[in-house]
């Protein structure tokens, strides 16, 4: 399943991606699995359905589905390298979407070619300007797909049935 950029554009609902990040924040606080289940089935609940898709694979530390053949294809170190110097250009009055998240790493996967590294970068300091501290944590820890914060595969199909009404058993 590949989720195209226009199919994301045409949002009827729009999500900060700090809700997304707050979310995070207390689901790894807490290794109660039921509390996890709740508290990502209601965030769920609370979200556009076009949504869903985008905030699930963030939560499961992916950028795009398994069936996606697109990666990002970048590394720690360009990850530090657009960090660098944030605290003084980070845009405090934008607030970021889930969906332009979303859309900064399908440009970022479909960046190719020569100087691929230095548009990856400038898109991933851009994008990073724009979060807070909270937001570049968690969206680092998912481009990197090193999330590690209790939710494995079980826990997000618990949740995603619970959101829906579906019994999970």
């Amino acid at each position: 399943m590949r989720l195209s950029t226009r199919a994301v554009a045409g949002l009827t609902k729009s999500t900060p991606f700090l809700e997304l990040a707050q979310l995070c924040q207390r689901v790894e606080a807490t290794s109660k699995r039921n509390e996890k289940i709740v508290l990502i089935s209601t965030f769920l609940k609370s979200i556009g359905p076009e949504e869903v898709p985008l905030a699930t694979l963030f939560l499961a530390g992916k950028a795009f589905p398994e069936s996606d053949p697109r990666v990002l294809e970048i590394s720690y170190a360009t990850v530090s390298d657009a960090s660098k110097n944030l605290g003084q250009s980070r845009l405090t009055e934008h607030l970021l979407m889930i969906r332009d998240v979303y859309n900064t790493l399908e440009r970022i996967a479909e960046t190719s070619g020569s100087r691929s590294r230095d548009r990856k970068l400038s898109l991933l300091q851009t994008i990073l300007t724009q979060t807070s501290q909270l937001e570049a944590e968690y969206l680092t820890r998912m481009m990197l797909g090193e999330m590690r914060i209790g939710v494995v595969e079980g826990v997000l199909l618990d949740a995603i049935a619970e959101a829906s009404g579906v019994p999970s058993k």
